[in-house]
């Protein structure tokens, strides 16, 4: 009778930082069912004062309960490398890994917290072997995210590099057995870069960073239209929203319009403006899903799954399958959650994918599969 009464610890709030601005999400589970309990964004810049103070409004109006929160830290403050070895108990592999991380990294990991991603068997002529991804994460980058929590009067749980929590918080959605274990491909475009990672199921087999993204579209579309990078960056937002619209009309995502320039004139300049950058992108994620079929021997591929800020961008879409040959679909990172709560998330129909990261954090309490993360003082959490 007593349990009845008890209150159930609230789970860590989710707290990304993003280029464009901050996100915060918490969520509980309400009848076996997740559901958001508060929700928040500022979309003025990483980490400002202004961000700080406007977290510390909202722990003060109490749409968040408790302090402790589960933060990233970004893509351009992590390494990534690769690095193929013989089979091995994970013992030995860590102790191969630590002998050999300054050689692997080019520079001394000392100073930084190795984090193994995930490995997978690789066969190299007769000899059998693994392919590991490997992290180098600066202890800088997490003294600098554990100072920027007590500003904001939060306390840090863990910290967990970007490419697994937007992985937590697409996996997430494979309710189904088959998908669980299937080979999926995501593709998350930011602003300022474009993570591709190819996964087995829970298994991570591949993670690459892009140094491109929605900010080299705009640039390209500024200079080919004569535009400002402010003007260019709306007109390619509004496209976004006239695909999102048309999806929701047809029910699939359907890059192209409808008739050529005489009817789609804006479009099809936007289209032109930004091709031949999008073409680059395009062509770096095909290398990397060639590497990996190569490599991994990796069933044919079918679809992409789209995720990010510049998920919806319709050229890129377009250029995706025509090139690769390959569905696209874009995530929807609030599927089977309950959004009543919350004013911001209820049209989940609406260009949300840019929540997929703090989606991922906000659920990691829920995770049985979660990979080891950083906690805040830079040792291993489960």
């Amino acid at each position: 009778m007593w349990n009845i009464l008890k209150r159930t610890k609230p789970w860590p709030i989710g707290l990304a930082i993003a280029h464009d601005g901050i996100r915060m999400l918490q969520l509980h589970s309400s009848d076996g069912r997740l559901a958001v309990l508060a929700g928040a964004q500022w979309l003025t810049g990483q980490t400002g004062e202004g961000a700080v103070n406007a977290v510390r409004e909202v722990l003060r109006e109490g749409n968040f309960e408790g302090k402790g929160v589960v933060s990233s830290i970004g893509n351009d403050e992590i390494h990534l490398r690769s690095i193929r070895l013989p089979i091995m108990s994970q013992e030995e592999l860590h102790k191969s890994i630590a002998s050999k991380a300054s050689d692997m990294f080019g520079f001394d990991v000392s100073l930084s917290q190795l984090q193994v991603l995930g490995s997978a068997p690789v066969i190299m002529g007769d000899e059998s072997c693994q392919e590991v991804i490997v992290a180098a994460v600066p202890n800088y980058a997490i003294r600098r995210r554990r100072e920027l929590l007590e500003k904001m009067g939060l306390t840090g749980i863990a910290i967990e590099i970007e490419p697994l929590a937007v992985f937590r918080g697409f996996h997430r959605l494979l309710r189904r057995g088959s998908d669980k274990h299937a080979l999926n491909v995501l593709v998350n475009v930011s602003p300022t870069s474009t993570l591709v990672l190819v996964a087995h199921g829970a298994d991570i087999l591949f993670i690459k960073n892009i140094e491109r993204g929605g900010q080299q579209l705009s640039q390209a579309a500024s200079e080919q239209l004569g535009l400002s990078i402010e003007d260019a960056q709306q007109l390619r937002q509004q496209l976004k929203m006239d695909l999102l619209q048309r999806t929701r009309s047809l029910g699939q995502v359907q890059p192209v319009p409808e008739g050529r320039e005489k009817q789609n004139p804006v479009f099809w300049s936007v289209y032109d403006a930004v091709r031949t950058e999008a073409d680059a992108l395009v062509l770096e994620i095909g290398l990397c899903l060639r590497y990996c079929s190569t490599t991994f021997g990796c069933e044919a591929l079918r679809k992409i799954t789209m995720t990010g800020q510049e998920a919806w961008d319709p050229s890129l879409l377009h250029l995706l399958g025509e090139r690769l040959g390959l569905r696209c679909e874009i995530v929807q990172p609030f599927r089977d959650i309950d959004v009543s709560k919350s004013r911001i998330f209820r049209d989940r129909r609406g260009m949300l994918t840019d929540w997929t990261t703090c989606i991922g954090l906000a659920s990691w309490a829920e995770s049985s599969e979660t990979v080891a993360v950083l906690d805040v003082a830079g040792s291993y959490v489960k």
